[in-house]
């Protein structure tokens, strides 16, 4: 059986995609995804439910001028704008829908992820979850200075039920090296970059 990723097994072609740029980023040791320009902000800026619609309208005026050019065509580029279109719908109303206050990272947009080694500060009051099965997440009551061994970006989950589809926004993760040989991480919205 092939490595590929199909689209028959529930996932889209722009999914697949970066799936198995993830893994080859693994295999390379990075942990990390190169992201498309579309996603990113600057380090410092926050995400808005209004930036976010702002983003899905810019995405939808590109993908309908793309769409009528391309003749039925299938196009990268209106795939591309096709999916940013929906993804930044979804973040917006999943950020409305937990209280609509600004964030770094929401979902797959945001700045660059912290890279394996880059120092951080983990804010106090951020929810740590862990593999030891003896204490599987604490809260943060103080700041701790940690270094990063892997991050991962956000993305939007999306599986199908009985009763239709389930989408969820999975937030972006940092992890580090916990006590006992336990790996621990948390949302990259607790964290404080310190060097890269």
């Amino acid at each position: 059986m092939s490595g590929r990723l199909q689209r028959s097994e529930g996932l889209s072609e722009f999914n697949c995609m970066h799936i198995e740029q993830h893994q080859r980023d693994v295999q390379q040791g990075f942990g990390f995804l190169a992201r498309d320009d579309a996603y990113m902000t600057k380090d410092g800026d926050l995400i808005t439910v209004e930036w976010l619609m702002a983003k899905s309208m810019a995405a939808r005026e590109v993908y309908h001028d793309l769409l009528g050019s391309a003749g039925g065509a299938f196009d990268e580029e209106i795939a591309a704008n096709r999916e940013l279109m929906e993804a930044a719908v979804l973040c917006a109303h999943w950020l409305q829908s937990s209280g609509g206050a600004p964030m770094a990272y929401v979902g797959p947009f945001g700045p660059a992820l912290m890279r394996r080694g880059d120092k951080v500060l983990v804010r106090p009051g951020a929810d740590i979850l862990s593999s030891d099965p003896g204490k599987p997440s604490v809260r943060s009551t103080k700041r701790q200075s940690v270094v990063v061994t892997e991050s991962y970006r956000g993305y939007i989950q999306r599986s199908t039920l009985t009763d239709g589809a389930l989408l969820a926004v999975v937030q972006p993760r940092i992890v580090w090296a916990g006590g006992g040989g336990h790996t621990r991480w948390t949302d990259a919205n607790n964290i404080v970059r310190v060097t890269r």
